[in-house]
């Protein structure tokens, strides 16, 4: 059998299974069923997320209603999103078989969307991006790095600094996404603690102590609870301190040597003393 047949039957059996659940007898029973019936109709035929969030909302759990929901994210091009759906719906006992091979189909569209997102610039890599981008995936943060780039080049600084922010939460090493944060951050109106905090952050990384701190007591002053900021300028002032101490012995180092170069550095215009009979 194959999946497209299996996906009709299983509309079907859940499209029968609202309608038997509703209880002609009493009056105020018959209307969740009807809307759940409703919701998987336009769930499964109409292609509405919306609808899959009310059917989900009516009949929560229901591994069916999952694989409906994926299914519609792969219509819209959404196959990243929907292996997610679609392995939640395993965790919730829908059939491995089935579902396997739905997850197999939609991960050869993620991948080919995932060659465009890296190769092609402009709105199609952005939607190429969007649409492979698989939440918990190792290659999560390489996705917002990528479309943080493509904002920017855009010029869409905003949208690129939140995407930078996201790839910096995944990607917490990287500097070229830290580069990118002082870079963009510098230029924000207002920044509010939070921010602050990422510039804080994104300074310590490239090894900028200084200007860390600095940042970080002015997110503290906007939010003295903060505790991400507490503890970034801990450890800037840490750095910072250890990099103090690196120079003094560096400077004391340097002026040994040169010391020992020129003889102890003592100099003297007096000849020395002569002696004759």
């Amino acid at each position: 059998m194959t999946a497209t047949k299996r996906t009709g039957q299983l509309i079907a059996v859940l499209l029968l299974l609202a309608s038997a659940e509703a209880s002609p007898g009493v009056p105020n029973g018959a209307a969740p069923q009807r809307r759940l019936s409703q919701a998987i109709f336009d769930c499964t035929e109409r292609s509405q997320l919306i609808a899959c969030d009310d059917a989900m909302h009516l009949k929560p759990g229901d591994p069916a209603l999952l694989i409906a929901e994926a299914d519609t994210l792969v219509r819209l091009q959404r196959p990243g999103e929907a292996i997610g759906v679609y392995r939640n719906a395993l965790r919730l006992g829908a059939e491995g078989a089935i579902v396997n091979e739905k997850i197999a189909g939609a991960e050869i569209k993620r991948r080919a969307l995932l060659a465009i997102c890296t190769a092609t610039h402009g709105e199609a890599g952005l939607r190429a991006c969007e649409s492979a981008w698989l939440p918990g995936a190792p290659d999560e943060g390489d996705l917002f790095k990528r479309r943080a780039a493509l904002l920017q080049a855009a010029g869409r600084k905003s949208a690129a600094l939140s995407a930078y922010l996201e790839a910096a939460r995944l990607r917490p090493q990287d500097p070229d996404v830290a580069r990118a944060i002082v870079a963009l951050s510098d230029r924000a109106a207002d920044p509010d603690a939070a921010l602050l905090t990422a510039r804080g952050a994104a300074l310590l990384k490239l090894n900028r102590p200084a200007e860390a701190i600095a940042v970080l007591r002015r997110a503290l002053a906007l939010a003295p609870d903060l505790k991400s900021a507490t503890m970034q300028l801990r450890v800037a002032q840490r750095a910072y301190a250890s990099g103090r101490r690196q120079r003094t012995l560096r400077a004391a180092a340097a002026s040994a040597a040169e010391s020992a170069k020129t003889g102890g550095g003592r100099y003297s215009n007096v000849d020395a003393v002569s002696h004759s009979n």
